[in-house]
């Protein structure tokens, strides 16, 4: 169990990935790689990049950058 995290840094690979950061209030870094990634970030401020491929991106925070 992880307790009092703050920030998290995300990264897929080469295939399709989903990386979903909904639940988490930290900051989060996410990166999905060359696949067609579909990314969600947090309440914190994200930054969501999703490098090579047909990406989705999902932020719920006005802050986050993409």
């Amino acid at each position: 169990m992880l307790l009092s995290v703050e920030r998290g840094d995300l990264a897929g690979d080469e295939q399709a990935n989903t990386i979903d950061a909904s639940g988490f209030s930290g900051n989060v870094t996410i990166r999905g790689g060359d696949g067609d990634d579909t990314l969600v970030g947090g309440s914190g401020f994200d930054m969501l990049n999703g490098q090579g491929g047909n990406d989705t991106l999902w932020w719920p925070e006005r802050d986050d950058r993409l």
